[in-house]
């Protein structure tokens, strides 16, 4: 096998060729456009003109070789005349070794056909940029119809003390004074971009899942899970065989917060607070306590609460007290109780729309079935419009 190195300015390697500079200068950068997504470099775009598309300005490289448009470019493409079936176009890069260009090209397709693929193999390969569908019988393309699959260039890791505001977006960079990674992002239709911090090994990376099937496939024993169906934080234990468990051991843990106001109107009979509702899924011992924040329209005016626990078993139990600050300090105690519901109250409100807070607290032994029900709270009666505010929330634990 013969070696080769190139270039140099005398012996062998001072003649570089084509195919030569192509494989050296692949390696050098991803094939892509030069910038971020979220811009309108060398996008497609449609003003809707029958026939016509235009790509706006911008730079690319693909396959070791650069493409510069300074200018918007118009394209054209032929119309759709059928009168029931759509047409998808595509709208590519190319590279043409032939004739040594780098251009913009379009691919038709056909009428109620798939897309074009790009050729990425041949010996004109090809970037895709964007497709369009045209509509049946139409002459122009909606501005929604135009599909943008570009994809864009990596950035090099830099080094900095200061200054990260310079760097484009995208850039991940490693700051000297903090030793640590950062990335600088802008999200898609953001103004200002932001530096986010990149983990280190084993730091805590969480991710949303729905159930165990959408669990990452992350072999660091350590990582978090937030379980949606759960409504509960999971860690992983094991990664051999993935093994996880409720942050804290194996003991339930959980705290729900309302994100809003909630508005009870006077007279409702009953209004169940979904976002105090913790689902129960296992046996056992549990404490729980519930601080709401409330006002009520009418001065004078009252309301009572209800606690809906789980179905608790032939031997499960129940404990519950409750207060409030008006004024009073009301408490009204279950024992040795395994009925699903407790009325507490009424808390009142002294003033006319002025914020008040009471306090439900208890515990239940659960003796029932593994799928057991929630822990709710529910608003009973009130004699004037009522208001839930905003940070009212429950908590539960398995002790």
């Amino acid at each position: 096998m013969a070696e080769r190195a190139f270039p140099f300015d005398g012996g062998p390697g001072a003649v570089l060729t084509e195919p030569d500079w192509e494989a050296m200068a692949s390696l050098w950068q991803d094939d892509g456009v030069a910038d971020v997504p979220g811009t309108l470099t060398l996008s497609v775009v449609s003003e809707e003109v029958p026939g016509k598309l235009k790509v706006k300005p911008g730079r690319a490289s693909f396959r070791g070789f650069h493409y510069v448009l300074d200018t918007e470019m118009e394209i054209s493409y032929s119309l759709n005349s059928d009168t029931s079936q759509w047409r998808a176009d595509l709208v590519v890069l190319r590279l043409d070794r032939g004739t040594n260009k780098l251009s913009i090209a379009l691919k038709e397709g056909t009428v109620g056909g798939s897309r074009p693929n790009p050729d990425t193999d041949g010996p004109s390969p090809e970037m895709a940029l964007a497709y369009f569908n045209i509509p049946p019988n139409s002459a122009a393309v909606p501005a929604n119809q135009v599909v943008d699959l570009r994809t864009f260039v990596s950035r090099r890791i830099r080094v900095s003390a200061k200054g990260a505001e310079t760097f484009p977006d995208g850039t991940i960079f490693y700051n000297v004074d903090l030793g640590r990674f950062y990335a600088k992002i802008r999200e898609r239709g953001a103004t200002t971009s932001e530096i986010a911090r990149v983990p280190r090994f084993r730091e805590v990376i969480v991710h949303n899942a729905s159930d165990s099937s959408d669990y990452p496939a992350d072999p660091l024993v350590g990582t978090l899970v937030w379980d949606e169906a759960l409504q509960q934080l999971l860690i992983q234990t094991s990664w051999t065989t993935p093994t996880w468990a409720p942050v804290g051991g194996s003991k339930m843990e959980a705290i729900k917060r309302r994100g809003g106001d909630l508005a009870v109107t006077s007279g409702t009979a009953s209004t169940a607070d979904t976002i105090l509702t913790i689902p129960i899924d296992r046996t056992g011992s549990f404490q729980f306590e519930a601080v709401i924040f409330y006002r009520i329209a009418t001065a004078g005016a009252t309301c009572s609460l209800q606690v809906t626990t789980p179905p608790l078993g032939a031997s499960g139990r129940s404990t519950v007290g409750f207060e409030y600050n008006n004024g009073s300090n009301t408490a009204s105690l279950r024992a040795a109780s395994i009925t699903a519901n407790a009325t507490l109250g009424p808390f009142g409100a002294p003033a006319a729309s002025t914020n008040y807070s009471c306090r439900v607290y208890g515990s239940f032994i659960n003796t029932g079935s593994a799928s057991l029900g929630s822990l709710g709270i529910t608003y009973l009666n009130p004699s004037g419009n009522l208001t839930i505010v905003n940070g009212t929330y429950l908590t539960v634990r398995q002790v």
